[in-house]
């Protein structure tokens, strides 16, 4: 009975974040496009990221926005933060895992 119910938490939690992600998608699509006016070496800040979304045996979830910031024609730096949760049930003991972590980047062209 307890993996009864522990198998429905799982579901509906994999259901809340399936949503949170769907919401999160059409919120970016549904943000205009903004023309940059100034040449990008102004200091320009830029963002973006990434959402990834798997179900199956594997249930998977992904989180990770991304900023930047120009500093010369050639150079540029930023950071991102992630979030994953992961949910596998291919084995009699199933696996849950929440990772948590942070880059920085560097950008020479």
């Amino acid at each position: 009975m307890v993996d009864n119910e522990q198998q429905g938490m799982r579901d509906m939690m994999m259901k809340k974040l399936a949503q949170l992600g769907i919401v999160g998608v059409l919120a970016v699509c549904a943000t205009p496009a903004i023309a940059q006016e100034s040449e990008p070496y102004n200091g320009d800040v830029f963002y973006g990221g990434t959402i990834g979304l798997g179900f199956g045996d594997v249930n998977y979830f992904e989180l990770a926005p991304l900023v930047g910031k120009h500093l010369t024609p050639q150079f540029s730096f930023g950071g991102s933060l992630i979030y994953r949760y992961r949910s596998d049930d291919r084995y009699q003991q199933d696996l849950t895992t929440n990772d948590y972590g942070a880059s920085v980047f560097g950008r020479f062209k």
